[in-house]
């Protein structure tokens, strides 16, 4: 199968570094300086770069969500409400477990968020093969019970008494952190082995196996997928489930290694990142790994934008505002073109 490297992957950046320089001149501050010390806070040292990629491996993990029922024409927002589920999940067998051994709690902290978020993803699955319902639509309201059922959790029966009222769970114990691990003086999450081997094997099902094969021709077929309607919704249902997995992993480790515990805000932004990684990769899972990358710079950059250029922590929303602009407008042209080349 021969694979073309989309353009896209180049195009569109420079384009974001137009605009985003734009938007940088427009507030007084000279853009190529402040892009010097961004990459410099994104790649310029071990621990920018670690960083970097661990928000990389979120935004990947989220990324995968999206790249997966996209294989079958589904739409799906709600990698912020299944990272959501995936860490509520991951503490509520912390918290029945906290005393067990490591090579008890760990696993059981994991299995239970991979099991939240395939609940949560297969959710969204039944209700848009069963009930019709839109899967964008029921996924992004989906997020907001998610969070709902995070807050009433840390704010009443998980709020670690000696907290001070703030709203959080209790310190995760060592026996329950996933291991980390250093290649020289960069820091490195386990899941990020999570993303590589999950887009490495998404890659290949799809591209060599008979599943993959079946999801395609439901995709590129409408008549026949007409006459086997109980096999698509099938996959409908485990495409969705499957992806749900990703994020609640990322939601976990986001818990366990960066947060310590059970808090508010730890999702924010990843679900709509990992959706614009999709996009800028045209759903390929290998190259999902790169767009992440990229946007996990992004992210670690935001510090150069509050520190060098006294611009708010939000300005990094505008940017990510940008590079969906960017997308969307690249994908219009290329619609016009095709249609124009018919």
């Amino acid at each position: 199968m021969t694979r073309r490297f989309p353009t896209g992957l180049v195009v569109q950046p420079l384009a974001l570094i137009v605009l985003a320089g734009a938007f940088f001149a427009l507030n007084g501050i000279a853009p190529l300086p402040l892009f010097g010390r961004m990459l410099h806070d994104s790649f310029g040292g071990a621990f920018s770069f670690s960083q970097t990629l661990l928000n990389a491996v979120v935004i990947a993990l989220c990324g995968l969500s999206v790249a997966l029922p996209a294989r079958l024409g589904l739409i799906s927002v709600g990698a912020e409400g299944e990272m959501v589920v995936g860490a509520i999940c991951g503490t509520g067998a912390m918290l029945a477990l906290f005393t067990a051994p490591a090579h008890v709690l760990l696993p059981a902290i994991i299995i239970a968020a991979m099991l939240g978020g395939l609940l949560w993803g297969g959710l969204i699955g039944i209700l848009r093969a069963y009930f019709n319902a839109n899967e964008t639509i029921s996924s992004l309201m989906l997020n907001f019970i998610a969070v709902d059922i995070l807050e009433y959790l840390i704010n009443g029966p998980w709020q670690d008494p000696t907290s001070g009222n703030w709203p959080t769970s209790i310190s995760f114990p060592k026996t329950a952190l996933p291991p980390a691990f250093a290649i020289g003086a960069v820091t490195l999450h386990s899941d990020i082995l999570i993303a590589i081997g999950g887009a490495a094997a998404l890659f290949f099902i799809f591209a060599y196996t008979r599943g993959g094969f079946v999801v395609r021709i439901l995709r590129n077929n409408g008549r026949l997928a007409c006459f086997v309607h109980a096999i698509e919704k099938r996959w409908i249902v485990g495409l969705l489930a499957g992806a749900g997995v990703f994020p609640a992993l990322a939601g976990i480790y986001q818990s366990t290694l960066v947060q310590g515990n059970l808090q508010g805000g730890f999702y924010v932004g990843y679900g709509m990142a990992g959706f614009v990684a999709a996009w800028l990769a045209r759903n390929d899972f290998v190259l999902l790994l790169i767009s992440s990358l990229l946007l996990g710079g992004l992210f670690s950059a935001a510090d150069a934008l509050q520190l060098d250029a006294n611009l708010p922590s939000s300005t990094s929303l505008v940017l990510e505002a940008i590079v969906i602009f960017v997308v969307l407008l690249a994908r219009r042209f290329e619609r016009r073109n095709a249609a124009a080349a018919r």
